[in-house]
């Protein structure tokens, strides 16, 4: 069996930097509607090449499983994308509509589902996500580093 690898998508293998103004604010965060512009926008993002061609090379060797906290809303045109940029992956995880747990307990969620102890390591964004995966026992490679979001 091959080991797995995990890659978030926004700001990780996207650049969705063109879209951050659409991020929801305050107790709007934990709203699923709040969050569909800002998933539906992600169709003009750019890929980040050094961490695609990463993922490219890694899937060689490994499973690829791309997990988000980007709404299922947008799950057509994200597998679009992932086409269009020729991002290869074995499977797709995202937040179900409904879902608004925080990012972290969703993450957690999914990653124990998959199996920690089968991941070789995840690459992430965010550093309190990245710093969450860690303290699962998992490698979490922080590949961008947002503060102000």
């Amino acid at each position: 069996m091959r080991h797995i690898v995990v890659f978030d998508l926004d700001g990780t293998l996207s650049n969705g930097e063109h879209r951050l103004h659409l991020l929801p604010k305050g107790e709007d965060r934990n709203k699923d509607a709040a969050w569909a512009a800002f998933s539906l926008a992600a169709i003009d993002d750019t890929i980040i090449v050094d961490n695609v061609e990463l993922l490219r090379t890694l899937a060689i060797h490994y499973d690829i499983i791309i997990l988000t906290g980007r709404g299922a809303i947008s799950q057509d045109i994200t597998i679009k994308w992932l086409r269009e940029n020729y991002i290869p992956y074995d499977r797709l995880i995202m937040r179900p509509i409904g879902d608004c747990r925080q990012d972290i307990e969703f993450k957690e969620a999914m990653l124990r589902q998959i199996g920690l102890g089968e991941i070789l390591c995840c690459f992430d964004d965010l550093k309190h996500v990245a710093n969450h995966i860690r303290s699962l026992g998992v490698t979490c490679h922080l590949v961008t580093d947002y503060e102000f979001v």
